[in-house]
């Protein structure tokens, strides 16, 4: 059976689908992936394993679980809803949580600087979510 794959939106036999040494999925082996039932080289219900794979793709990790709770804990507003890279460009601010940082404030999007709505804001996040992870990690 030929493996079939799909990367940056082209499908195509799995022998030619390759991944750069300088993704991240190569340094850090974080990914996602689907399979599903195919007969006849066709895939039974892609697009029902096409959206399993897309909202796998967009589940939180625990870095964004630990800033919304140091936000309530702050008495910070906040939301979160879809938005496009418009919406984005004109955003007060981003911040962008991963495993190995917590709390990390964009200075600049598209090689542009960005943000300047609240830093004191946005320092009282930094160290919320810091305090936690010193508390919860000390000897």
């Amino acid at each position: 059976m030929e493996g079939l794959g799909r990367r940056n939106g082209a499908f195509g036999p799995i022998v030619e689908t390759t991944i750069p040494m300088n993704d991240r999925v190569c340094w850090f082996g974080d990914g996602v992936y689907d399979a599903g039932p195919a007969r006849n080289y066709r895939i039974f219900a892609l697009d029902d394993h096409l959206d399993r794979f897309y909202n796998s793709a967009r589940l939180a990790g625990p870095a964004r679980k630990y800033l919304i709770a140091a936000a309530k804990h702050l008495g910070i507003g906040m939301h979160e809803e879809p938005f496009d890279l418009d919406t984005l460009r004109g955003a007060q601010g981003m911040i962008v949580t991963s495993s190995s940082n917590l709390c990390l404030f964009a200075e600049e999007f598209e090689g542009k600087p960005f943000g300047g709505g609240s830093p004191e804001v946005a320092e009282a996040l930094r160290a919320e979510v810091n305090r936690e992870f010193t508390e919860a990690t000390a000897v």
